[in-house]
């Protein structure tokens, strides 16, 4: 008698477990790291479940924190995002999760914006590339930091107000100047970088 009624608890929990977990859509990846870069995803409200929705177990927590599983964004029946599932990490989710992880945080709190005029955008991207190449070959000695800061400041500041370059050079000069800095900065725009083979 004791086996079947924990059998049928057992059911029912299942049952019940399968009904809530219908009632989450997930969100899209691209649509995520929107809401993320604009701050709008409250990781406060978010449950973390397991890829079955079932609560977390201390070892995927671990393995959470280690940075061995990847996370899926839910919303429920009102469209807001409650429930985060863990995936196992693979190599077609690796990049979504670094960027992720990356934009809970502001990866752009260091810049400071400066005053752009779109129309010389190609010359500020030259001389911000001419810039970060004289600091890597020698050609001028000085505070190679400060001057990785002027670059990174102009280069947002580009994209900010002026949208993504257009060039091959542009593309060229802003690859080079992300690359000398942050991974988050990299992990933000990696998939418009991505479309281009420099």
């Amino acid at each position: 008698m004791k086996n079947i009624a924990s059998i049928l608890i057992f059911v029912f929990i299942v049952i019940s477990g399968c009904k809530d977990f219908k009632e989450y859509t997930k969100v899209p990846d691209a649509e995520i790291i929107e809401l993320l870069k604009e701050r709008k995803v409250n990781f406060l409200k978010i449950d973390y479940v397991d890829q079955y929705g079932i609560i977390l177990t201390d070892s995927l927590r671990l393995l959470l924190n280690q940075g061995k599983m990847a996370r899926h964004f839910y919303r429920d029946l009102q469209g807001e995002i409650t429930q985060i599932r863990l995936v196992p990490l693979t190599d077609s989710n690796v990049m979504h999760e670094i960027r992720t992880r990356e934009l809970q945080y502001n990866p752009f709190q260091d810049i400071d914006y400066v005053t752009i005029d779109c129309s010389d955008a190609k010359h500020l991207y030259k001389r911000a590339f001419k810039r970060d190449q004289d600091i890597r070959n020698g050609s001028i000695s000085i505070n190679g930091i400060a001057i990785d800061k002027l670059n990174r400041d102009t280069i947002f500041s580009l994209i900010d107000k002026c949208k993504w370059p257009k060039t091959k050079d542009e593309i060229t000069a802003l690859w080079y100047i992300i690359q000398h800095g942050e991974s988050e900065k990299m992990a933000f725009y990696y998939p418009d970088l991505s479309r281009w083979s420099i």
